[in-house]
């Protein structure tokens, strides 16, 4: 026969896990939209190439979405088009290379964490065709901030 004490303790633990799934949900909710936006948001940058956006609102749009980087790149003749750079330089030959590597024809892809020169990034890239990559760079200062809050 289980004591008042047990039940109360039980019954408190119940409410703490609760709390900890609701949390959860809303961790994964908010961190699964920021990855929809800001695919969306390159998707959009890499698209205008005929630069009808205005580029201040969209260098404004990246810097809300912590793009450091973003440019097209020929896969045949190497040539960069680099679309915005904000505190980046740009990626090293070997980082560049296994990124053009590992693009594949289809949606944007959104890499894991990836360590360039020590500090933790997240990679977007797209084939926007046969012979054009399309590369973001994202720094991970909003995925710090929520899984501390």
């Amino acid at each position: 026969m289980r004591n008042n004490f047990q039940v109360a303790y039980e019954r408190e633990l119940d409410k703490v896990e609760e709390a900890h799934l609701v949390i959860a949900r809303n961790l994964s909710s908010t961190l699964q939209r920021y990855a929809e936006d800001a695919i969306a948001t390159f998707d959009y940058v890499v698209n205008d190439r005929q630069g009808q956006a205005d580029l201040e609102a969209l260098n404004k749009l990246l810097s809300s979405f912590d793009f450091r980087y973003v440019a097209s790149f020929g896969i045949s003749n190497g040539q960069t088009t680099e679309l915005f750079a904000s505190d980046f330089e740009a990626l090293d030959a070997d980082t560049l290379q296994r990124i053009r590597d590992e693009a594949r024809p289809g949606p944007t892809q959104m890499s894991g964490v990836v360590q360039i020169e020590g500090k933790p990034f997240l990679i977007l890239s797209r084939m926007s065709d046969a012979d054009t990559v399309s590369i973001g760079v994202m720094d991970t200062d909003f995925l710090i901030a929520q899984q501390s809050a």
